[in-house]
């Protein structure tokens, strides 16, 4: 569908592997691919303006709307699009926003593509985790950039040792959070500490997830060191 509408709309990207000679010819370039990138999100929002009576966007991080406008409404006459923003729920005497540069252990926390997949780094990051889920009463929310860097594995790593100073494959990090925490006990610590719960990638997945923890904080209660999840 996307190679019906205007050039100006998208891109196409291919990427061609290199031959290999060891392999049979119908396998010799198995990471050869073909992508449409399409480039313009109002070709697909003008069929919802032109059929629905009205359409209501909401979100957490829709500013600024000129660019929201430009990007999906630029045949909509002046005066049909409305904005409205409200203030956090969250009172600024309840944040207080904290920046650790270093870990428990005094190593630099410099979470660069390049270097964040070091297992040094990822413990000190554990490490870091750990004293904070001891010292915090309730409960805990972690991000991390991806589920990439949380879950998976790059291509036919070993998983690392416990104790070693970096682990490369193909000149590339190894970049499994979760699995390196496990291997080292500190992900053993974290949950002995606080329940702990891992996002799904499978949206069918999400309810079951939300609905034990909910149970975990209902059960463990608040107020307590050592509670939450």
């Amino acid at each position: 569908e996307g190679l019906a509408h205007s050039d100006k709309d998208a891109r196409v990207l291919l990427h061609v592997e290199p031959l290999q000679p060891l392999r049979p010819p119908a396998a010799s370039r198995p990471d050869s691919w073909l992508r449409v990138l399409h480039l313009n999100p109002a070709t697909y929002f003008a069929s919802v303006l032109s059929e629905a009576h009205a359409v209501v966007l909401c979100g957490g991080t829709m500013q600024p709307f000129e660019d929201l406008r430009q990007q999906l409404f630029t045949n909509l006459p002046p005066g049909r699009l409305r904005t409205a923003a409200y203030g956090h729920i969250v009172p600024p005497e309840r944040v207080a926003p904290v920046i650790f540069s270093r870990g428990p252990r005094g190593s630099p926390l410099s979470f660069s593509f390049g270097s964040r997949g070091a297992p040094a780094l990822m413990d000190e990051l554990g490490e870091l985790l750990l004293a904070l889920a001891a010292t915090v009463p309730d409960g805990l929310v972690v991000f991390v950039p991806s589920f990439q860097y949380e879950a998976q594995r790059w291509a036919a790593c070993p998983l690392p040792r416990p104790h070693a100073s970096h682990t490369q494959c193909g000149g590339r990090y190894e970049a499994q959070l979760v699995a390196r925490w496990e291997a080292t006990g500190l992900w053993a610590k974290l949950d002995a500490l606080k329940r702990t719960f891992r996002e799904p990638r499978a949206t069918a997945d999400l309810d079951k997830v939300l609905s034990e923890y909910a149970a975990t904080v209902a059960q463990r209660g608040g107020g307590g060191g050592g509670g939450g999840a």
